[in-house]
């Protein structure tokens, strides 16, 4: 799993050291292990949102001992990521979740896409984003909101 997590964040940081560390927790409580992934650089946002979609990618590709085939992340995810590496992002699911039949859902606001987009070839926007696209959600009316309705959230 640590060569699989390196390889990744290796795409996104070459020159930079990484790995998970895994420590025995003898406390008195139910985590038997600590768990921590790093990535050797500034402690930005945007690193550590790397760090995170290497380390559930990881669990998601090369974890065992578990029956997790898919994983979701927000939009959020990709805040303070340079858009050449949310390029790299989409380009590297593309390679691994086509083969390892696991699914990775991401939700995304066209701002988004629109700003690594012009990192992907006109081929790979095909293929990584329109052609994997299930679902649009638009906010110009209540139909074509998520669940066809306002819905009023009262605090």
């Amino acid at each position: 799993m640590n060569d699989f997590y390196r390889k990744l964040s290796k795409q996104f940081y070459p020159d930079v050291t990484s790995g998970i560390s895994i420590k025995n927790n003898d406390g008195d409580n139910q985590t038997r292990y600590d768990f921590k992934a790093e990535i050797y650089a500034d402690a930005s946002d945007g690193i550590n949102n790397v760090k995170i979609f290497c380390y559930d990618l990881t669990l998601l590709i090369k974890g065992f001992g578990h029956k997790i085939n898919t994983i979701f992340h927000d939009s959020r995810l990709l805040d303070g990521i340079d858009p050449l590496q949310k390029a790299e992002m989409f380009i590297i699911l593309n390679d691994l979740i086509k083969t390892s039949n696991k699914q990775y859902i991401l939700s995304l606001n066209q701002s988004q896409i629109d700003e690594f987009r012009k990192y992907l070839t006109e081929e790979q926007y095909s293929e990584i984003i329109q052609d994997n696209i299930i679902l649009q959600l638009k906010d110009n009316s209540d139909e074509e909101k998520l669940l066809g309705i306002k819905v009023d959230m009262h605090y």
